[in-house]
């Protein structure tokens, strides 16, 4: 779906209450074109919709005249073709507004659909294949009825990351390591890239590893160069007490919640040092997400308050888990299978102990329903 399709629609919905207005709902993707700075609806469909909303976000009048003089090219009169542009103006200040939103959701889709460090890669996958099958350049994409240029998007991104959007600033993090991902760490051609520095002329092959070299090199400074300059409190966060607290879902709507998050930890512990609270709301948003023993029994260890502890555990009953129950089996480790009790193996005992939960007051017992009801609720949002 394009998605100027439910700007479109609240457009035609409203231009019944403009007297004498005859636009057509293919007619107001055209105005609206024309207030993005685009001959056409085709167009616009094939250019960066970012640039174009910060075209008209730079000059909102000539965004405005530029609709108004479309209007009258479809026979509206001078009126109409002003209140068509003053409602189609009205109708995108959302867009205008959150650019970076867009910019953000596009970023996200890319890494997700075409960055290899989202790609599911077994261990034993040979390098060489990898390179070749699954690092393929991709210069553009489509995304809701638009075509995605991917350097500009990256260039945006970097802009929206510089002018303090946190959601931004952990996208362009995993985009650098994305491309990072992209260039296996080889130093065959240091030699050649240093004999270059130094003026001396190389045959082809040993420009390639050079040049291969440069590459590699040129992508860990940048990341380095970002590290450096960004603290941890740059970064977006999910924030999932606020959520259950406030009961607002529509929070949710954050990047955050729609990253795939089982390796985020792992990609920022080497850079930063994670706090407790920080690393603590990504652990959060992965047990609601994917419920599991080991990972609530963990947020129920981590945490001294009675009323959220008290809530885990009632939220992972919920899913047929009893964190406070031992729950232990014996490994034979001669076929690293469950043990038989009726053969005599060297054994190894796994499994989980049981956690201790905090007393909790009678008086507190409602509050714990209404937050694990909330934590349900909220899970099945991030299932569906």
């Amino acid at each position: 779906m394009n998605m100027l399709s439910s700007y479109v629609f609240n457009v035609s919905s409203q231009i019944k209450n403009i007297p004498n207005c005859t636009v057509s709902r293919a007619q107001i993707f055209e105005l609206t074109a024309a207030f993005l700075g685009e001959k056409s609806h085709a167009a616009l469909k094939k250019t960066s919709l970012n640039k174009s909303i910060e075209l008209a976000k730079n000059d909102l009048q000539a965004a405005f005249i530029r609709c108004q003089e479309r209007a009258i090219s479809f026979n509206q009169t001078t009126k109409v073709a002003q209140q068509l542009s003053k409602l189609i103006s009205d109708q995108l200040v959302p867009l205008l507004e959150k650019s970076s939103v867009l910019i953000n959701q596009q970023a996200l889709y890319y890494l997700t659909s075409f960055g290899s460090e989202w790609l599911d890669v077994d261990d034993d996958y040979d390098e060489d294949d990898l390179e070749e099958d699954t690092l393929q350049a991709v210069e553009s994409f489509s995304f809701k009825g638009f075509e995605v240029d991917v350097q500009t998007l990256y260039t945006a991104l970097q802009q929206a990351s510089k002018d303090g959007d946190k959601e931004s600033k952990l996208l362009e993090f995993l985009w650098i390591l994305d491309d990072l991902y992209g260039v296996p760490y080889d130093e065959t051609g240091k030699d050649w890239y240093e004999n270059s520095l130094n003026g001396k002329a190389l045959d082809n092959q040993q420009q390639q590893l050079a040049d291969k070299y440069c590459k590699m090199i040129t992508k860990h400074q940048v990341l380095e160069s970002f590290v450096t300059n960004t603290q941890l409190s740059d970064l977006a966060t999910p924030n999932i007490n606020q959520i259950i607290e406030s009961k607002d879902f529509s929070l949710i709507d954050s990047i955050c919640y729609h990253i795939p998050i089982d390796r985020m930890l792992d990609k920022l512990e080497p850079y930063w040092d994670l706090r407790h609270d920080f690393s603590n709301q990504w652990l959060k948003l992965f047990a609601l997400q994917d419920p599991n023993r080991e990972l609530i029994s963990h947020l129920i260890e981590r945490n001294e308050n009675p009323i959220e502890q008290h809530s885990w555990a009632s939220f992972a009953k919920i899913y047929g888990i009893d964190v406070t129950q031992d729950d232990h089996y014996a490994i034979d480790t001669n076929t690293g299978e469950i043990w038989d009790a009726d053969h005599d193996a060297p054994i190894e005992i796994c499994g989980f102990d049981g956690v201790k939960l905090q007393v909790l007051p009678h008086e507190l017992e409602s509050t714990v329903q209404t937050r694990t009801q909330i934590m349900l609720e909220l899970s099945k949002k991030f299932k569906n």
